[in-house]
């Protein structure tokens, strides 16, 4: 149950997030590059525009601003950061949200209306009075009208890194804006026809020049798809074998609750009832015990799924505040239907174990039962079930030879980490049979028992455990090595999926630790639109004490992408991104070479060299790996046919500028329309996102001379970045310098160590789910181990009693019963321990293998400092759980245990 439980508040917790801050927002409409606002003259011809395509539309002004509480005398008490303000007219939004009686609301001017993701943070109530910043840093204050929860509109925050919205009315948001009378920033639209509502969202109908799209929920919402796609395949492994353990431990209980009824039931065959009743009275004990079993695990295991993510989130509650801008976060959710569902499911399967039990107990021999002997084998079916036993063995060292061969030489991992359609069937193949090897490793070893008690014994009998006490503890598993075999395999299953994703795990933590989170070099930077917007954010930097000194070597970057292609390396319309290094950017650090040319003797010599020479450029370094170093998913050969080299020299043919919608020459092949010879004088390590992304550096004159063809994507639409050179890359320094940056009145603060770290968390986020999961299925193995023991003590109770009468001490037997439950639960743990981490190996491999060429390389590392730990921990309650069983049936004297192993 608690696998359900994680499975939706895995789903469910992106659709959640989806509907609370879109709701029936599907996209925003911005004015064209350059433009500030919509103008009351523009609006006319962009709703016309609209009509034919059925969307309805909302009219808004959206700014950025800070909120601070203040008390009775007008002092800020607590301040927030990065808020989403949105100006709207009240009557129009109940229009197009319909289902929301917020609108119902009056608000004065002097109000607004908070969500709770800012309200809970900065302790507000209604009633309060706050401050809010306009564009130029200026505080207004208001009283809070109502504080609602986040649900469409009012949890909407935009393309922003913003974590909470504000509502206000129109005039008095165009005045914080610093926008004129009737102008709007923002068209809010979305579908009229509520069928399609809940179905994926959609791309823009139709592009017009009359305005930008900003698709944002189809961006977060592929987000979400690919947080599934992530973790998809780790769920259902981890799920599988959980239900693979509970159903071999509830079969494996009802097969021994029918060897315990062999006698009973052929004493009713023997005076008259016939097999089918026999079969009926069993179902219904069995149907039962099922029942019983069923309702504890939905009472215990919703609880205990939700609280392993409540307790994450406990833990974590710091780190994904900081990050909730960015992520989408797991929380707590089961539906009263999938309870439903699950309980019939579990129930039926339950039943099924039930069948296969009044099956076997069916087919007893009446005579042999009650003379006590139904397990004894006739010598003929003997014989056959010895030469399946062999085959089976010889199966299983062929298919473990196999498996070690692939490993040792490294050819599984060389089919794993290939790439192709076929490659994919070999890769599965590779892993399917890593798991068979497990299980046949599993049942090698309990075929061989005795020799490994023989192997074991001088260390045994070290440890003051008897040559007896050895034989028989080891002959009974033997002799059962059915129930063994089952009993071995929840321990293996389970840990071998705990040990391969705390591998996992771990790999991930490396990996975040060695990213450099910076852009070119510089670990944040200032977006603007426009050249005043530019000057306005300088002058403020430059003349505050705290920024002052570090701004003043700053550097202005301005990219642009272009259309490239040059015969024998840069495929056609291939698009690189032009800028051009300066002064400042040299002094703020550049990025390192990863190669250069032999001509300079330093990094800092050929950056100048670009400045200097109008033919020498710096690329990114993803151009010095060739197309087949990449794996194929970045699409490196639809950019270029060869890896590029150091000092060679290209002719590259420039394409006009891609024509917009609805303009002349839109979807036409472009043509070439410039050409320039340059000359590769190194790579440079850029560590960039979409800002620089194919980052080409060139020299100020072919920058210039290029411009006319160069454009922005829509992702990226500002006009350029001051880049900061910040004294740390930290986190909490980062969050410091944000918060600084907003209280000087300026947006457009971005650090990929805040920003782009916001994937890795929810990623560590979910493998720990799966790390608590995963620890909760060892519970499955710990009581099929108790019972078993339970059951085998039973069993032999007047055996133990019988060997306690012939002058065996109580010693002897308390070393037999542990010796032989511990021996059980280790194999199972050890076997788990050794394929996790070969699987866990496996795993990084490929991971490795996906990764860019040029991100750094992690090598394998095992992670004993977790592994470890929990391994002792399960080695030793498997120890505690035998002591019980010993115990209770030594607390009866000899005579005692026989007449209680004839009731």
């Amino acid at each position: 149950m608690a696998s359900i439980v994680f499975f939706q508040s895995f789903d469910e917790s992106g659709n959640r997030w989806l509907k609370k801050h879109y709701g029936p927002i599907d996209w925003e409409l911005r004015p064209p590059t350059n433009n500030p606002f919509f103008t009351a003259e523009e609006l006319p011809a962009i709703e016309q525009y609209l009509k034919p395509h059925k969307l309805q539309q909302l009219s808004a002004v959206t700014f950025e601003t800070r909120v601070s509480k203040v008390d009775g005398n007008l002092q800020s008490v607590r301040t927030g950061m990065r808020y989403l303000g949105i100006g709207l007219d009240f009557s129009q939004a109940s229009i197009f949200d319909k289902d929301n009686s917020l609108w119902n609301l009056s608000l004065s001017p002097d109000q607004i209306v908070l969500s709770d993701a800012i309200a809970t943070p900065l302790e507000l109530i209604e009633g309060d009075t706050v401050a809010l910043t306009d564009v130029k840093g200026e505080k207004h204050l208001f009283q809070v009208k109502k504080i609602v929860k986040e649900k469409g509109i009012s949890g909407y925050r935009g393309s922003s890194s913003t974590e909470g919205t504000l509502l206000i009315g129109l005039s008095t948001a165009r005045l914080l804006a610093g926008i004129p009378d009737h102008a709007i920033t923002s068209i809010l639209t979305g579908m009229i026809d509520n069928s399609l509502k809940n179905t994926e969202p959609s791309h823009f109908p139709s592009p017009s020049p009359l305005f930008e799209v900003r698709e944002q929920k189809q961006s977060d919402f592929n987000q979400v798809q690919q947080m599934k796609k992530k973790h998809g395949f780790t769920f259902v492994l981890c799920s599988l074998t959980a239900v693979m353990a509970g159903a071999l431990l509830m079969i494996q209980i009802l097969l021994m609750l029918a060897d315990a009824r062999k006698e009973t039931t052929a004493v009713l065959r023997a005076i008259g009832f016939q097999r089918r009743q026999t079969e009926t009275i069993f179902f219904i004990e069995a149907l039962l015990i099922n029942l019983l079993s069923t309702g504890i695990g939905l009472v215990l295991g919703i609880p205990l799924g939700c609280g392993i993510i409540v307790l994450f989130e406990w833990l974590n509650r710091d780190l994904i505040f900081a990050y909730s801008a960015h992520t989408v976060p797991i929380t707590p959710y089961i539906s009263l239907w999938s309870i439903l569902v699950t309980g019939i499911i579990i129930l039926c399967l339950l039943m099924l174990t039930s069948v296969i039990a009044c099956y076997k107990l069916g087919n007893l021999k009446i005579v042999s039962a009650l003379r006590g002997d139904a397990n004894k084998v006739e010598p003929r079916m003997a014989f056959r079930h010895v030469k399946i036993r062999i085959g089976l063995t010889l199966c299983s060292a062929v298919i473990l030879g196999i498996h070690i061969v692939q490993l040792v030489t490294g050819k599984g991992i060389a089919i794993i980490i290939g790439e192709g359609d076929s490659s994919l069937i070999q890769s599965l193949s590779v892993l399917v049979l890593w798991f068979v090897s497990s299980l046949s490793s599993l049942y090698i070893v309990v075929q061989i028992l005795p020799f490994i008690q023989k192997l074991l014994k001088p260390l045994l009998q070290r440890l003051g455990i008897g040559e007896a006490a050895q034989i028989l503890a080891f002959r009974y598993p033997a002799g059962n090595y059915r129930r063994t075999f089952v009993v071995t395999l929840l321990f293996s299953c389970c840990f071998m999926l705990l040990t391969l994703v705390v591998i996992i795990t771990q790999h991930n933590y490396r990996n975040i630790e060695q990213k450099p989170y910076t852009v070119l070099g510089y670990p944040a930077y200032i977006k603007y639109g426009t050249d005043s917007e530019k000057q306005r954010i300088l002058s403020i930097l430059n003349q505050d004490q705290e920024l002052g000194g570090i701004t003043q070597n700053s550097s202005i970057m301005e990219p642009y992408m272009i259309q490239t292609a040059s015969n024998g390396a840069i495929l056609a319309k291939s698009q690189l991104n032009l800028t051009s290094p300066s002064d400042a950017f040299l002094s703020g650090g550049t990025p390192k070479l990863s190669e250069r040319s032999a001509n300079f003797a330093s990094d800092e010599e050929a950056w100048k060299a670009v400045m200097s020479n109008p033919q020498y450029v710096i690329l990114d370094k993803k151009y010095s790996y060739a197309p087949e170093e990449w794996p194929s998913v970045y699409g490196m050969g639809k950019q270029i046919s060869r890896k590029l080299i150091v000092g060679e020299h290209l002719k590259l043919d420039v394409y006009e500028k891609p024509a917009g919608p609805n303009t002349p020459g839109f979807g036409k092949e472009p043509r070439t329309v410039d050409s320039i010879d340059i000359q590769i004088i190194g790579f440079a390590d850029t560590s960039t996102g979409l800002e620089f992304y194919n980052v080409m550096f060139v020299h100020p004159h072919i920058y210039d001379k290029l411009k006319a063809q160069g454009y922005r994507w829509e992702t990226t639409p500002e006009k350029g970045y001051i880049m900061l050179p910040l004294l740390s890359k930290e986190t909490s320094y980062l969050r410091k310098i944000e918060e600084h940056v907003v209280t000087l009145g300026i947006n457009g603060f971005t650090a990929p160590g805040i920003s782009e770290a916001s994937e890795d968390i929810s990623t560590i986020q979910m493998l720990w789910v799966f790390n608590g999961f995963m620890i909760l299925a060892m519970g499955i193995g710990l009581a099929g181990l108790a019972i078993l023991q339970f059951r085998a003590v039973k069993e032999r109770s007047k055996t133990i009693a019988m060997l306690r009468c012939i002058g065996l001490s109580t010693r002897f037997v308390r070393q037999m019963l542990l010796l032989e439950g511990t021996m059980i639960g280790w194999t199972g743990l050890l076997n788990g321990c050794l394929f996790g981490s070969t699987g866990g190996y496996m795993i990084v491999k490929l991971l490795e293998s996906t990764k860019k060429p040029t991100d750094p390389a992690l090598s394998f590392y095992y992670p004993w400092e977790f592994v470890l730990p929990i391994a002792c921990t399960l080695m030793l309650l498997t120890l505690l759980l035998n002591l019980e069983p010993s115990e209770r049936i030594l607390r009866l004297s000899p005579s005692e245990a026989v007449r209680s192993a004839d009731e």
